[in-house]
Order: C-alpha cells, then structure tokens, then sequence
C-alpha cells in the first residue's frame, strides 16, 4: 500500500508538471527586439520599423511561435533586413564578392597553366588530362557566378539569374569532381584503355546521387534558415554527399589492392611498386581534402564570429588550390613519365632492380597497356604486338 501511494503521488506531480509546461511560451524567457502579437479574437495587419544601432549589432533571426491551445494558423510575413547602404548581405558575408572574385582569377591563372603543361606535352597527354581542364574550367565559371551572384544580391537584395547559373555550374563541378576522382583512382587512360565493370557501376551508381545532392542543396539554399524543411534538404545533401564519398573510396582502394599484388610480378617489382606508392599517396589526398571540406570546414565557421563568416570559405578554397596543385603535379602529362618515377630514397632501395624507372621512356614499354590489365580487356600479348615509332625515327622498307 504505500509503494502504491507513492507511485500515484509520483504520477500526480508528473502530471501537474506537465500541464505547467503546456501553459508556458518559448518567448516568456527570449531575449527579444522585437516581438509581434496576434490574438486570435482580433487579427489584424502590423506594420514595424526596426533600426539596429551599432551596440545592438549581432545575428538576428525571426522566429513564429504558436503558444496557447492547437489551431490552424494561416498568416503572410513580408520581411525585408538589410545593412547600412543600403547592403543586403549579411556582415559576415559583405566581403565575398571581392574574396570570391580574387580566388576566381588565382584559379583562371591555375587554368592557363595547365593547359600550357598540356599543349607543350600534347603527345603525352590523355583523356583524363582534358578532363582535367574541363573541370577547372567549371570551377572558374562557377567561382565567378557565384561572386556576381553575391554582388548582386548585394546590391539589389535579389539575383535570379547568376543564382540560377551558380547553381547549375556548380552541380556540373562537383559531379565532374567525383568522376575525375574515380576515373584517376582506377588508373583509367593513365595504366589501362577502360574501366571494368564494376567501376562503371560505381560511376553509373556516384553520378545520379550527385546530382540528387546538388538538387537537395539547391532547395535548402532557396529555403529559410532554421526551417523544417530547410533542416530536411540539409541534411540530404550531407548524408547523400558523405555518401558519395565513401563510394568513391572503393574503386581506388581496389585498384591498389591490384598493385599491391603485381608487386608479385617477377620484372616488373619496380614499376608495380611505384605505382602503388603514387596511388596510395593519391588515395590519402584525396580522404584527407573530402574530410577537410566537409567536417573541418564546417566546424570552423560554426566557431566564427558573425562578421567573420566569409573567413571558411577562404579556408575552403585555399584547400581546394592545394588539392589541384598537389594533383596536377603528380599526374601532369610529360614525355618522363613523372607520376611513376621513384624519389632518390626509393631509388637506392631498388637500384638493384631490373627495371629502371627513372629512365623509362613511354616509346621503349607500352605503360599504358600493362600486362595485368590484358586479360582483363581480352588482350593477348601473343595476338597483338603494337609498335610505336620514336618522334623523328625514319621508317625502313625491305630492300
């Protein structure tokens, strides 16, 4: 009996709990500038005017709160916030048309070097350099509609069309981003003519959840701040993203699983060896830039002051640069055969081998057709032989 006393007194303070908080406001404890009431026995159309002055700056936000009894509630808000100007961005983001500007002539820059490593190295060069260029030309297009994007968003407080291209470019930028990665990971046009079937069904599988997260961060970006649904298409795009990610991860680390076991091959130790140092070291850019730009980065705007916001993507876009550079350089096209030669600490260790990396000429082995990939693609090395003449060697006929 009084453990059942007990208990039903435990019900009656939890009940009476409850019907305190049902009675109670989020705003009764809010800190607020400015709050608009609408009783429900007698609605009508507000009009207020709000100057923030210099010892009340800060980050604001508007919230709707419905206290009381549960009832539909149907009402227009019209809002218009802007900075002294008049400015309509917000004071962490006031410097990005400049900033975002800047990095669009450093990457235009990066640009033209590239395309001048690849014309003075155009018989060495492949598919996958081409579309080297064609997604630094994205990310300089996508760079520059987003800062006329800002500008004008600046100015006028609304840009329709530069958001929309902003949008689109940068949709096409990060699909070609993960198809540049996986096609580079593979090894594909660098060590062999095609992709096997299950890299393509992870290119076929990565591409349509691309573009399912560009859609998402396309409608979160149209949303309110602090929304349901801003807080749903969010959190798509992150978990989608991620996923995207991951994904990619396993082509590449099959690929160097395969040279971890031509290392076997007897002859070839050297070269294989090599090869999996670069394609390691490409796999571990590649991990550590994915979880910079997605982890990092959001942290550290999140520990920002509210005028410092523009600082994180300047983070982001410096990590970008030596991302590009790091790549660039060690896949860049050249009559060496750069990416596959040893450094000189590596060439001690293996300066015993039969095969001489660092004076491997691109005419005396076929790279690009290695003898693992043959069985692979159907190709017989006592079927075809192919023979590629030196640049400037004369052809001889029979006498």
């Amino acid at each position: 009996d009084t453990e059942n006393a007990v208990l039903d007194k435990m019900r009656a303070e939890l009940k009476e709990e409850t019907a305190k908080d049902q009675n109670l406001c989020p705003l009764d404890d809010a800190d607020l500038l400015l709050g608009l009431e609408f009783p429900p026995s007698d609605p009508k159309d507000q009009d207020k005017h709000v100057v923030i002055t210099a010892d009340t700056e800060g980050l604001y936000e508007v919230s709707f709160v419905h206290c009381g009894e549960p009832s539909p509630v149907d009402f227009d808000f019209l809002s218009e916030m802007f900075n002294p100007g008049p400015n309509y961005l917000t004071a962490g983001e006031t410097p990005l048309p400049t900033v975002l500007f800047v990095f669009g002539l450093i990457f235009s820059g990066m640009l033209a070097g590239w395309i001048s490593v690849v014309r003075r190295n155009k018989l060495h060069a492949h598919m996958i350099h081409h579309l080297l260029t064609a997604f630094l030309l994205l990310k300089v297009l996508a760079i520059f509609a987003q800062a006329i994007d800002k500008h004008f968003i600046k100015v006028n407080g609304v840009s329709v069309t530069w958001n929309f291209l902003f949008h689109l470019l940068r949709a096409l930028r990060a699909i070609m981003f993960f198809l540049v990665v996986v096609l580079i990971g593979t090894g594909w046009s660098l060590l062999k003519p095609a992709l096997d079937q299950r890299e393509r069904k992870t290119l076929l599988f990565v591409l349509p959840l691309q573009l399912l997260a560009n859609i998402a961060l396309v409608v979160a970006d149209e949303l309110p701040q602090g929304s349901s649904a801003f807080m749903h298409w969010r959190d798509l795009f992150i978990l989608v993203d991620i996923l995207c990610c991951m994904l990619v991860a396993f082509p590449i680390v099959a690929h160097i699983s395969h040279l971890e076991r031509s290392t076997a091959i007897e002859g070839k130790e050297a070269v294989n060896l090599v090869k999996l140092k670069q394609f390691r070291r490409f796999y571990l850019t590649v991990l550590i830039y994915a979880y910079f730009t997605r982890v990092i980065a959001f942290l550290f705007a999140n520990m920002l002051n509210f005028k410092l916001q523009w600082l994180h993507v300047v983070v982001e876009e410096v990590a970008s640069i030596v991302f590009y550079v790091l790549i660039a350089k060690a896949f860049r096209p050249t009559n060496r055969s750069q990416y596959l030669q040893l450094s000189p600490n590596e060439r001690d260790d293996y300066e015993g081998s039969n095969s001489s990396i660092g004076d491997m000429d691109p005419y005396d082995q076929d790279m690009f057709f290695e003898s693992e990939h043959q069985s692979e693609f159907g190709l017989r090395e006592d079927v075809v032989e192919l023979t590629v003449p030196r640049p400037g060697a004369r052809s001889r006929s029979p006498a």
